[in-house]
């Protein structure tokens, strides 16, 4: 016996929409009774609006359905890329952020310097924000305002933002925190567990140990291009331990371009700060080091053998026993030189291969 199409049980439905994208399913079902917007409600789906037409995005989906889920998103992801910068400036036009009262995860795509200065002045009205993603490109990055970081340290990392979870990627863009704190003092920022961001120097990376009391994940990228003549003599690296108590992932990449000596960083350094996380529950330890010479002076024999025990694998051994509660370590070496050699690789392997089968610990 036939039966109509609204009799259909939701499991039949749910089958049905399987066939469908989910950009379809919600432009042939929405709005046809209550039950089925009750049912495309419930319906989580990654709907994607990339490809649709800037008329049907703004007088369809943000003029009609939106306003009837908007509610019930969890996730929100605007991607740029291939709008010209059109979405997220007609999206920030319709809505207001406090519409989405169970948005969890917020990421902007390529968005631009306008529009996202625009967003920011309101992220305050996303109460329960666990999650902040900002992606800007290197294109944008050539338009951004002067100080720009200034806005955004202002806005992202300071002690009244609700998200836990933070990730800056801005391309070759690294903040300068050092010149930001001095015109207005960086905060602490209790709830952020969970940070990834590029940055310009060690000083940069101090100010992130002393504002982020709670961190658990820190992802650096610095690029050391610029001298840090004396820097280990003006922190405290045996208070680490009570500064970042809660720390179980540290990721440190650096992208190193010696132009003389005073801007290459040495390993004391990296030994300081990673041998002064002795105390802390630190499990996943990743280090990768990009290393350019970019002249033919002596600058090249002096830096050659201060990068040396980088190669050292007696030397990382000695830094990781340091490190009880660790169980997974990534190391990665790159060197870049008029005259490139890498003497000292295979008995660094053999010497971490060794280490790894005795103590049980991963070794990548």
């Amino acid at each position: 016996m036939p039966s109509l199409f609204e009799h259909l049980p939701d499991e039949t439905l749910l089958d049905l929409f399987s066939y469908l994208k989910p950009c379809q399913v919600i432009q042939i079902f929405f709005d046809l009774n209550y039950r089925l917007n009750r049912t495309l409600a419930s319906y989580r789906r990654d709907v994607r609006l990339a490809k649709l037409s800037l008329h049907e995005f703004e007088h369809v989906y943000c003029g009609q359905i939106l306003p009837q889920f908007y509610s019930t998103i969890r996730t929100l992801r605007l991607n740029n890329q291939y709008t010209l910068g059109l979405l997220c400036k007609e999206f920030e036009k319709i809505f207001k952020l406090d519409y989405f009262i169970c948005l969890k995860h917020l990421s902007f795509d390529h968005i631009d310097a306008e529009t996202l200065e625009a967003f920011l002045w309101r992220i305050r009205e996303l109460k329960g924000l666990d999650i902040l993603e900002i992606t800007i490109d290197n294109e944008q990055n050539k338009k951004l305002p002067l100080e720009f970081d200034q806005f955004l340290c202002g806005k992202l990392l300071t002690n009244d933002t609700c998200f836990r979870t933070l990730s800056i990627n801005m391309s070759n863009y690294g903040f300068n925190l050092e010149k930001v704190g001095t015109v207005e003092k960086v905060k602490d920022c209790p709830n952020i567990v969970n940070l990834t961001i590029r940055i310009q120097s060690l000083k940069d990376l101090y100010i992130l140990f002393d504002h982020l009391p709670n961190i658990e994940c820190l992802n650096i990228e610095l690029s050391a291009n610029i001298a840090i003549t004396n820097i280990k003599y003006e922190y405290p690296f045996d208070r680490l331990y009570w500064k970042v108590r809660y720390l179980k992932q540290f990721h440190l990449s650096i992208i190193s371009q010696v132009y003389r000596q005073d801007s290459f960083i040495e390993f004391d350094l990296i030994n300081n700060i990673v041998g002064n996380l002795a105390n802390v529950p630190l499990e996943y330890f990743r280090f990768s080091l990009s290393h350019t010479f970019t002249s033919f002076d002596r600058t090249i024999t002096i830096s050659n053998k201060l990068f040396l025990d980088y190669l050292n694998g007696v030397i990382w051994e000695q830094l990781l026993k340091k490190l009880q509660k660790l169980t997974r370590f990534e190391l990665n070496i790159e060197y870049h030189s008029i005259r490139s050699w890498f003497a000292s690789n295979e008995q660094m392997h053999y010497e971490f291969s060794q280490y790894s089968i005795k103590n049980g610990m991963q070794f990548i």
